[in-house]
């Protein structure tokens, strides 16, 4: 597969290095056709729960995540919230046999694969700052699931 070169310096740069950034623009008419979709499955799954969670055995199955999440979803977004569902993720303080540091965001400047540069650390706690800010205090209308979206890109 051909690379495409870059229009300008700009277009070079990953997203988390350009000007603009974190600062997003999106057009929303080229996502409406996505968005429906997405819509139509997350109502056949919401369908699927709650007919799922009539069945009190599967009570007991749901994580201390789910239960945090279905109980307190209204509750504002925090770093030891974060913190305590990355822990969930990994209570052994092991990922097989590497082990993970919870409660704390990454210390090192490292590559998460070989092909995707990541922020540098030390500017990790301020970004998630602004980005917790900017989640707690969201526009009103901004459709959840292309917040989810900017979420995941500030990620």
């Amino acid at each position: 597969m051909a690379q495409l070169e870059p229009k300008n310096q700009i277009d070079a740069l990953l997203v988390w290095q350009r000007p603009e950034w974190p600062y997003f623009q999106w057009d929303s008419s080229a996502l409406l056709e996505s968005l429906v979709k997405v819509r139509h499955e997350q109502g056949r799954l919401l369908a699927l729960a709650q007919h799922l969670t009539r069945d009190r055995s599967l009570e007991s199955a749901k994580s201390d995540l789910q239960k945090d999440i279905l109980n307190h979803f209204k509750s504002s977004l925090s770093k030891d919230r974060l913190c305590g569902w990355q822990a969930s993720f990994f209570p052994t303080g092991f990922s097989g046999i590497h082990r993970v540091s919870t409660g704390e965001f990454r210390k090192k400047d490292s590559l998460l694969r070989t092909d995707q540069k990541v922020p540098p650390a030390k500017s990790l706690s301020e970004s998630m700052k602004k980005m917790l800010t900017w989640w707690n205090e969201s526009p009103v209308g901004l459709d959840g699931i292309i917040r989810a979206g900017i979420a995941y890109f500030w990620f």
